[in-house]
């Protein structure tokens, strides 16, 4: 094997075994030229491509190799062994390119490859106390496992998916047959028969001027109705962006800890924040806390003076953080202390 003739390089494929047979007609994987390559695919295949293409090599050369009909032909008592058809006296007379030119002249040569991956069948192996003829099992094995005529026309062989022939025949060139000067000679045509295999698509048989041929150049599969091409898995989408998560507006008192009184508190609060923070800052600027204190003492009936600098000590004293503003924590707080809580 090569993949550039010019280079002059060439690589010997390793031997074939029934196992290779086996698991390639169960696999069906493009070829990359790279032996040594292992081949991914369900059914798994435990080997490398050389294996693979050996393998294929051995399944085209089995199914489409012919030979002209009257070529060959059984040797004495044999309907598998086959020998040149050579009479008694003088050459083999080869069949002329009109003969040729129908489909029945042309005949399978090679021994057709069996459902056990070989092109004969095993002596069968007896276990001990097994009294059945030996003859009589091989026949039965035979029987289960039959191997295709040999030297059977390629008319005989089964139709394609599609219910295409198996085969096509088409003659090019030139048909006109010219006679020879020489009598001793046969009549010239220079006309070529091609016969091309539809199931194995690539593989062809030539036949001129009493010569024959056989070549392939295909993928090395076999012939599909309904070919499978894989696609490309659709894109990963990627993670939604995340919703920002908050608290319950209304808690319920298990789920903030709060007790019935610190509920009351917070609520006491929120009112002072909506009347009393004007610009909705958040918290208690000092000028709106002084107006929350005044508004206080003359709810509870207080009608002394206010006393500015009582404000400002109490004022400091509960600013934790000193920054001229009461948050709702410092008041909660100072709600507290007053309540004695």
């Amino acid at each position: 094997m090569c993949n550039s003739p010019a280079s002059g390089e060439w690589t010997a494929l390793p031997d074939l075994t029934p196992e290779d047979i086996r698991a390639a007609r169960n696999t069906k994987a493009s070829f990359t030229g790279d032996l040594e390559r292992k081949i991914i695919t369900n059914p798994f295949f435990f080997k490398q491509e050389k294996h693979y293409l050996r393998a294929q090599i051995a399944r085209i050369s089995h199914s489409t190799r012919l030979a002209p009909g009257k070529r060959f032909r059984f040797q004495e008592e044999s309907t598998e062994d086959i020998e040149e058809n050579t009479p008694e006296e003088g050459d083999i007379v080869p069949q002329t390119t009109q003969e040729m030119s129908n489909k029945a002249s042309w005949v399978h040569y090679a021994r057709s490859i069996l459902n056990n991956c070989r092109v004969t069948h095993l002596e069968p192996e007896q276990e001990d106390g097994d009294e059945e003829d030996p003859e009589a099992l091989l026949k039965k094995i035979k029987a289960a496992d039959p191997s295709e005529p040999r030297l059977k026309p390629i008319t005989g062989d089964a139709a394609v998916q599609g219910g295409f022939p198996a085969w096509t025949l088409r003659t090019f060139g030139d048909k006109t047959n010219y006679k020879s000067a020489n009598p001793a000679f046969a009549d010239q045509n220079n006309s070529v028969v091609v016969v091309r295999s539809l199931t194995w698509t690539g593989a062809y048989n030539f036949y001129t001027n009493q010569q024959y041929l056989s070549v392939y150049v295909g993928d090395g599969h076999k012939y599909e109705a309904a070919t499978y091409f894989p696609i490309q898995p659709p894109c990963i989408l990627s993670d939604p962006e995340e919703r920002l998560v908050f608290n319950e507006p209304n808690p319920s008192e298990a789920e903030t800890g709060d007790s019935e009184i610190d509920l009351v508190i917070k609520k006491c609060v929120n009112d002072i924040w909506n009347d009393y923070d004007k610009d909705n800052s958040g918290v208690l600027e000092k000028d709106e806390a002084k107006k929350f204190v005044q508004a206080t003492l003359l709810e509870i009936g207080d009608n002394g003076e206010f006393d500015d600098a009582a404000f400002e000590e109490c004022f400091n004293e509960f600013d934790v953080n000193g920054n001229e503003t009461l948050e709702k924590s410092e008041m909660v707080t100072f709600i507290k202390k007053v309540a004695g809580l």
